[in-house]
């Protein structure tokens, strides 16, 4: 279907939408606030130097069917080839689906690995608190339409020395819309590195709306990289929304070489004393490509700090914009 469609379709088919039942009053709802929003468009402030407007009529398939074997052979094929990829302990999806087969973390690495359809209720009443519509719209989208959510939670006090790999692979089939869903939350005092990474097996147009989520106790320190490796034809939008207690830290690393038309909202809320964010980011934005970094940062009690750097190149008919 097209994103028009939808719009105006809003909850006619409430069947199609993912999840388990109990999942859909709140699937609805967070469809209906995409309606009333609408797609982000060029008139909006924040939106000025991004222009969607070749997804709003470009049909998309919203609820990608899972893997098949050939799906899952092609993913092993392309993460045999990526060094980021080999031996780190990993989480695979195709598609945006779990793929179980490929992945390698150690269920006793100090990480607990939930499904968020088995956290619905909380998941979503902290969706409702932490991000607001009127400024991440396409949020509300992915809370709709996400097929395989996944929290990655640390105890209190427990530091996991090896980084967890996140990979994301698209499998080459045309015109998906997947939409991720990482939530990471980490206990007072934990200690975690993520690395998150976009790859494609083919070079097929498509759009991935991605949503991560992160809540920090205090004391607690996270790093978490995010490398972006797309084919020329996909577009990416992604949110990360990160919440801080008092003295977590938070350092953030933003790396952008593929994709067509990528956008990247970086939302962090300093909400303690000691607080602190440390965001980087490396972009290439070669012909025709073009990489827009819009990043707020809300120091909501005192004594908090952040440090931000962006650097990259920018080819011939290549754009970057930063706000």
């Amino acid at each position: 279907m097209t994103l028009a469609t939808l719009e105006q379709a809003l909850g006619a088919d409430r069947e199609a939408l993912p999840g388990p039942a109990e999942s859909r009053p709140q699937r609805s709802a967070a469809l209906a606030e995409f309606a009333a929003a609408g797609l982000p468009t060029t008139r909006r402030e924040n939106w000025r130097y991004t222009d969607l407007k070749t997804l709003a009529n470009g049909e998309l398939d919203l609820v990608p069917r899972a893997p098949d074997a050939a799906d899952v052979a092609t993913a092993a094929r392309v993460l045999a080839a990526d060094d980021l990829a080999a031996g780190a302990q990993r989480l695979v999806f195709v598609d945006g689906h779990p793929v179980p087969a490929l992945s390698t973390l150690d269920a006793r690495s100090g990480v607990e690995v939930v499904r968020l359809e088995s956290r619905w209720e909380r998941f979503a009443a902290d969706y409702r608190t932490r991000i607001a519509t009127t400024e991440h719209p396409l949020a509300t989208l992915n809370t709709a339409y996400s097929q395989a959510g996944t929290w990655l939670r640390v105890p209190d006090g427990v530091r996991v020395a090896t980084p967890v790999h996140v990979v994301l692979v698209a499998s080459g089939l045309p015109n998906l819309a997947p939409q991720p869903r990482l939530v990471i939350e980490l206990g007072r005092g934990a200690e975690l590195t993520v690395v998150q990474q976009w790859v494609d097996a083919d070079d097929t147009p498509g759009w991935i709306n991605s949503v991560t989520q992160v809540d920090q106790a205090a004391d607690s320190r996270l790093s978490f990289y995010r490398v972006q490796q797309h084919g020329t034809g996909q577009t990416h939008t992604s949110l990360l929304a990160a919440e801080l207690a008092a003295r977590a830290s938070l350092s953030l690393g933003f790396i952008d070489l593929g994709g067509r038309l990528v956008r990247n909202d970086i939302d962090v809320k300093l909400r303690e004393i000691g607080a602190a964010v440390e965001l980087f980011g490396a972009f290439l934005a070669a012909h025709g490509q073009h990489v827009d970094d819009h990043t707020r940062v809300d120091h909501l009690a005192p004594d908090t700090r952040s440090d931000e750097a962006f650097r990259g190149l920018v080819g011939r008919r290549g754009r970057f914009t930063k706000s």
